[in-house]
């Protein structure tokens, strides 16, 4: 899970999501939901909350 979220951490440094035009706007909005249903579900298996806000 560490390494998802790192792995994510470095996306999102290196890829403005909302200062980004539409079409990469639009894929890299869908691949931030995606990462947070993920990260919710592993969270939820060991039985932590998933932080409300990122």
């Amino acid at each position: 899970m560490h390494e998802l979220a790192t792995l994510f951490n470095n996306f999102y440094a290196a890829c403005p999501i909302l200062k980004a035009e539409d079409g990469p706007q639009q894929l890299r909005l869908w691949l931030t939901l995606k990462f947070k249903e993920t990260l919710d579900d592993a969270l939820s298996v060991i039985g932590l909350p998933a932080p409300f806000r990122m």
